[in-house]
């Protein structure tokens, strides 16, 4: 039987049997191995030392990491295949990545319009259990009827990653809630995608900038959001990033209704900084989560 035959029929089994190491162990709480980092925190630092930021991260505390910047096979420039046997000799695993569209950027491959069986094959070999649209470019959210022709796009194609057995989803910024004659994308993309097809990975300091409170989603949809970015918001007119517990976002709040969002993996981010320093911020984010869990 090929490789890819049998990951299609061992995950087909398993989809929809994933359990949250967060919920099963902790409730309402996650203890420190159990947050993980999304790596475009640290996208310059990888570019300087790919291998000795991912051993930095790994000494801080952080076990389950969230990747971006999949391109023709590779993760942040570097191969599956190297990027496995790195991963193993750390103990650090990849729990999901962030993928494009592709119709803005036609010379990405692995896209969901570009080859997206490679992507989907490459995340079932590392072991992936999401697979995430992470970004919108400008062109590509004009009007409601883009949001319309892309869910179309994002259902069909979450049905590949389901045989693999892996769960798409689909990440927020703020431009998900631009009034469009009465409707926000984000309430079209919640209504119209397959609920046990499409996930969503809610990023909380955009839905703050947004003014939106998560809570009122996770009662509304109970269970779809099993990814979450957790980066703060500086008490400011700027309304900046900042490490989790230096901002204005009631972490505790959110997490007491863990279960309610159905969350599996939470992953600490930061997407920049004003001091520069990557490492000391997921650091002060990491401990302020071990205080309050």
């Amino acid at each position: 039987m090929k490789r890819r035959d049998f990951l299609k029929i061992s995950g087909a089994s398993s989809i929809g049997m994933m359990a949250s190491p967060y919920l099963m162990s902790c409730g309402s709480s996650a203890t420190t191995s159990e947050y993980g980092l999304g790596l475009y925190t640290i996208r310059n630092e990888l570019k300087q030392d790919y291998r000795g930021s991912l051993e930095k991260v790994a000494q801080i505390g952080f076990r389950n990491l969230e990747f971006f910047d999949y391109d023709n096979g590779k993760y942040i420039g570097t191969s599956s295949a190297e990027l496995k046997k790195m991963l193993s000799d750390l103990n650090l695993k990849i729990r999901s990545c962030h993928y494009y569209l592709g119709e803005h950027k036609t010379e990405i491959k692995g896209t969901l319009i570009n080859d997206w069986e490679m992507a989907v094959n490459d995340a079932a070999e590392l072991g992936q259990e999401y697979m995430v649209i992470g970004w919108l470019f400008e062109e590509e959210r004009q009007s409601l009827d883009d949001y319309k022709r892309h869910i179309d796009v994002l259902n069909k194609q979450a049905e590949l990653v389901n045989s693999y057995g892996m769960q798409f989803g689909y990440h927020n910024h703020d431009f998900e809630f631009i009034d469009f004659d009465g409707q926000t994308p984000y309430d079209l993309l919640l209504e119209r995608c397959d609920p046990d097809l499409v996930k969503f990975e809610m990023d909380m300091y955009w839905m703050y900038k947004a003014d939106q409170d998560p809570v009122k989603y996770f009662e509304k949809h109970p269970g779809q959001f099993p990814l979450w970015h957790m980066k703060d918001m500086t008490n400011d007119s700027e309304q900046f990033f900042a490490a989790v517990g230096e901002g204005v976002i009631d972490w505790s709040r959110l997490l007491s209704h863990a279960e309610l969002a159905g969350l599996v993996y939470p992953f600490v981010e930061q997407d920049d900084s004003r001091n520069k320093k990557q490492f000391e911020n997921i650091t002060n984010s990491l401990n302020h989560l071990k205080k309050i869990s």
